[in-house]
């Protein structure tokens, strides 16, 4: 595998995970 792939890979994953914690942050705020 090329350098940029696993480069693009891993940003989708980092951008995603980031989302996911952004939308847990958001329900917990409503939550409360």
């Amino acid at each position: 595998m090329n350098n940029s792939f696993v480069g693009t890979a891993y940003w989708n994953l980092q951008l995603e995970s980031s989302c996911k914690l952004r939308m847990e942050l958001m329900m917990e705020a409503q939550r409360v």
